[in-house]
């Protein structure tokens, strides 16, 4: 079987306060840890560590109404971490394979065992996407 590549390009980082404003689009979604890091008087997140890896046909409401959110801040550390979210459109058709290679890359704390529904992957990501590595290839042993 030939392999299938996938290009993902993350937007992002939205916060409770703007959480609105994720795309109502297909994709992947990405949960991360974050504080906020007061430098030369502007902030900025300081993001550290993924959280959860989601799929969705609309990202917006899934973010918004996440079943697992409670879970998500029981992996913060310390008081100050809060939760925010990064997003990359992609058909429903490859999402759910897409997902489930992320997931085996990252191991979030917050997701499932993934079995592997494909041969060999290859994603690379970019944009907001923090903590994800660049370059992924999983192959089928």
């Amino acid at each position: 079987m030939a392999e299938k590549t996938y290009s993902l390009i993350f937007d992002g980082y939205w916060k409770d306060s703007s959480i609105a404003k994720v795309p109502e689009k297909p994709g992947i979604y990405c949960a991360y840890a974050y504080t906020l890091d007061e430098l030369n008087k502007k902030t900025k997140l300081k993001i550290h560590s993924l959280v959860y890896i989601g799929v969705s046909d609309n990202a917006n409401n899934s973010v918004m109404l996440h079943e697992k959110s409670k879970e998500f801040y029981k992996n913060l550390r310390g008081d100050m971490q809060k939760i925010c979210y990064s997003f990359a459109p992609l058909d429903k058709a490859s999402a759910e394979i897409v997902k489930s290679a992320l997931v085996m890359a990252h191991n979030p704390p917050a997701n499932s065992e993934v079995k592997k529904p494909f041969e060999k992957i290859h994603i690379t990501t970019s944009g907001q996407n923090a903590v994800l590595k660049k370059d992924i290839v999983i192959e089928k042993k």
